[in-house]
């Protein structure tokens, strides 16, 4: 659960056998908030800037590795 008010990115990075990690944060409602829209191993969430959060509830982020598979990294960044 996000502090309210509060902004967040999420940084991830596959290694050399992931072609095509994605990410997905839906909100409480389970509707799709933002996602990431590239091919590449390496996605941020929200590409441009961090997204702020004012509703409370359970956010909930997919991680899923479209093409290629292996490890992956994952870190949220808050400010």
């Amino acid at each position: 659960v996000p502090a309210p008010d509060k902004c967040y990115r999420v940084y991830a990075v596959g290694d050399g056998s992931i072609k095509d990690l994605d990410l997905l944060l839906r909100g409480p409602k389970g509707t799709s908030m933002v996602a990431d829209i590239t091919h590449d191993s390496w996605p941020v969430l929200p590409p441009r800037e961090p997204v702020c959060f004012s509703e409370p509830g359970l956010y909930v982020l997919e991680v899923s590795v479209y093409r290629g598979g292996g490890r992956y990294a994952l870190q949220v960044w808050g400010r």
